[in-house]
């Protein structure tokens, strides 16, 4: 990258400004016509009217460049992360948060760089911060539910994973959040479901292919006279006189291919009686 023309420039310039040398990065060709990145140091030397001369002092700057490279690849990952990322100090405060954090929670990457932990999530308080930065610190991690503040003042659910993190005598905080609306809005419905199921006047009873009872609601507890513990110790053959365990499995292959049935029998209650 460099020619005559050039170097004459350069000596011109380092005796004009009176410099001793200037820096700059380029490339080097090898022998067998290969490039590598480079750090010279250019040093003009004038011994006399008509005696001058250049020294280069050239540094190879593959591995900075690799790391150069891998740190920005780290950075581009980070910042374009789906999980909103938070960097605080021992204060609380934010000193790097990512564009997801951003979108979250409806500010600029400016407006979260002026603000801490507790201005976000309305569990934690400026006091309650120093007790999770400390505890952080002696567990080296932690895994949370908690709640965020939107800058329209809305609350949501997230999930924070945080770890403890020293680095060039400095401490910093990093956390991993994600919006857990949705999953809490399905924990919602399916808590629901299964209080309907449990409540059902109907006796419900779920078996697995062997026959073998994994769960039974009250209904089904009261009608046998059996506890729920009980129960999940027991078998379709155990409480269907009219069931012995090579029919279940004849009738099991019938209903994976009808997907369901419906037929009488009779059931033995626990004290022995059928009905």
């Amino acid at each position: 990258h460099i020619d005559r023309q050039q170097l004459f420039l350069t000596r011109q310039l380092l005796i004009e400004e009176k410099q001793a040398g200037v820096s700059f990065e380029t490339e080097f060709r090898r022998k067998d016509g290969s490039f590598y990145p480079v750090e010279i140091f250019l040093q003009y030397i004038r011994f006399n009217e008509t005696d001058d001369r250049f020294i280069a002092i050239a540094r190879d700057l593959t591995q900075r460049k690799q790391a150069e490279a891998q740190l920005r690849l780290a950075q581009f990952t980070f910042d374009n992360s789906p999980d909103a990322i938070e960097w605080a100090d021992p204060d609380g405060r934010f000193i790097y948060v990512n564009q997801a954090e951003c979108q979250m929670l409806g500010y600029t990457h400016e407006e979260v760089l002026n603000l801490s932990v507790p201005d976000i999530d309305p569990n934690v308080s400026s006091e309650r911060w120093y007790d999770v930065w400390e505890r952080t610190k002696k567990t080296q991690s932690f895994a949370i539910e908690s709640l965020h503040r939107r800058k329209d003042g809305s609350i949501f659910p997230v999930e924070v994973r945080g770890i403890y993190l020293y680095f060039n005598g400095l401490e910093y905080l990093c956390t991993f959040v994600q919006d857990i609306t949705e999953r809490k809005q399905t924990e919602a419905k399916l808590q629901l479901a299964q209080f309907i199921i449990d409540n059902s006047p109907d006796s419900i009873i779920l078996l697995n292919p062997d026959a073998k009872i994994i769960y039974t609601n009250q209904a089904g507890c009261q009608i046998l006279g059996y506890t729920q513990e009980e129960l999940l110790n027991l078998s379709v053959t155990d409480i269907d006189p009219d069931f012995p365990i090579d029919k279940w499995y004849k009738t099991w292959e019938n209903i994976k291919k009808a997907r369901f049935f419906s037929v009488k029998t009779l059931h033995r209650h626990k004290d022995g009686s059928i009905f």
